[in-house]
């Protein structure tokens, strides 16, 4: 039986402070899960103390329903999450789970956890805060009026970024014809010619003093940028911190950080990768939904995630929550777009209701899968939890002899990889939200 990905949950239980399943009423519904076995599982109104009280009779089943009317139902409800005011939208992640850690070296932390096995996963296994088209503070306008604006993602520099938690890095690199100079760049948008240099220094110079892993997704304009990279922004000291391909896929992060290897590096659009480098799109799973759409952008970021396919299983999943500013609506071109149908800004989109709900509500469901996966007993009501709870849509994937640990490892498995954001660091929102990215290594 498919199941489509339930997209409402976590929004509900961000507003009402609670687990939608926590405060259960005697109401009960018996399902049919994966076809042949019977569960019972409690559908609840929400508590008494939620934003949407008013309307929470609409969330009691009197009677048993099948799968696809719980998902029908809980898809009209969260209609009406999407419109809710900004009051509520500002109290979001603020009960949710947080990791607790210090951001600046959270990884560090998480190995001197004796409760935590942080340090025997691999790199394909832990949950990484990103940062999307990291070096875009450096943007000038250039030809383009006001381009500027279209293009900044983030404000902060990338040494602000990896002290706010950021662990995976989106750069680009380009030169001019005939240059030898390095700029950063984002569509048409270029940095000015002498920054990348020291800014890649200091970036680098903050790596090599902490015992921290980072990934680099470098995305070159041509293979002269790329030569260039190689041979003016790395030196001796960072060569020997970069993790060999082999090495990334064999060895564990605390094998990787006891051989000083600090650094990945992903390239795109240069050179043959060497032997420092892997291939992106060989070595990641994930696309960018390209849409100004909260729930397509949704629908997307859950594809990604639900991929527990065992052939891609030691790919790195890169979740990408970015909405474009200059990607117009029903097929809108390019100077239409800038005529009319436009964001203002990058990351002032980035602050609205609608595009700041469709992320929090993501990684909300990841925890509550994991807390799902963690505790719920026997094996029946788990499968019903995770339909739920989780973007699972496959049940068959979980077959019933499985045991819950077995369970916890395979939900871990989709919610692990790099959740890729605008605007790091830029407000206290973004800074909970990284927390609770982070916190997803607790499980």
């Amino acid at each position: 039986m498919t199941v489509p990905p339930a997209t409402s949950l976590g929004s509900t239980s961000q507003l009402s402070g609670t687990n939608p399943f926590n405060s259960l009423q005697d109401e009960t519904s018996t399902q049919e899960i994966s076809g042949h076995t019977k569960a019972k599982v409690n559908i609840q109104h929400l508590s008494p103390q939620s934003t949407l009280q008013k309307s929470a009779e609409d969330f009691v089943v009197k009677q048993p329903l099948h799968q696809e009317e719980i998902h029908t139902h809980l898809r009209e409800k969260n209609i009406a999450l999407l419109s809710v005011s900004t009051e509520s939208l500002s109290k979001l992640g603020k009960e949710a789970s947080k990791s607790g850690l210090p951001m600046t070296n959270w990884m560090e932390a998480l190995l001197l956890d004796p409760k935590r096995k942080f340090g025997e996963r691999k790199v394909h296994e832990i949950s990484f805060p990103g940062s999307h088209d990291a070096a875009t503070y450096t943007m000038k306008d250039g030809c383009m009026p006001q381009g500027k604006r279209y293009a900044v993602t983030q404000t902060k520099d990338l040494t602000e970024q990896l002290d706010a938690g950021a662990r995976y890095f989106d750069i680009r690199l380009n030169v001019k014809p005939f240059s030898q100079n390095l700029r950063f760049f984002h569509g048409q948008m270029q940095s000015d010619k002498h920054v990348v240099g020291p800014e890649m220094a200091r970036f680098f110079e903050a790596v090599l003093a902490r015992n921290e892993l980072v990934i680099l997704k470098l995305d070159f304009g041509g293979n002269r940028s790329h030569q260039l990279f190689k041979s003016k922004v790395l030196n001796d000291e960072i060569r020997a911190a970069i993790a060999k391909p082999d090495d990334v896929e064999n060895l564990t992060i605390r094998e990787l950080l006891e051989n000083n290897k600090k650094i990945i590096l992903l390239t795109k659009g240069g050179e043959k990768p060497n032997q420092y480098e892997m291939k992106y799109k060989q070595h990641t799973l994930g696309k960018w939904a390209k849409t100004r759409d909260p729930d397509q952008l949704a629908e997307e970021m859950n594809r990604v995630r639900s991929n527990i396919d065992p052939k891609v299983a030691s790919k790195l999943k890169v979740i990408q929550t970015n909405q474009p500013a200059l990607v117009g609506t029903s097929g809108t071109r390019f100077l239409e777009t800038l005529e009319t149908d436009r964001f203002d800004s990058v990351i002032e989109h980035d602050r609205k209701t609608s595009s700041r709900m469709a992320v929090n509500s993501f990684i909300h469901q990841s925890h509550e899968a994991l807390d799902a996966a963690r505790l719920a007993e026997p094996i029946e009501h788990f499968l019903a939890y995770a339909q739920l709870l989780s973007n699972i849509s496959k049940l068959e994937d979980f077959s019933e002899e499985l045991d819950i640990p077995s369970i916890l490892e395979q939900t871990a498995a989709m919610t692990r990889g790099v959740i890729s954001l605008d605007n790091i660091g830029d407000d206290q929102d973004k800074a909970e939200l990284m927390q609770m990215i982070i916190g997803l290594n607790h499980y």
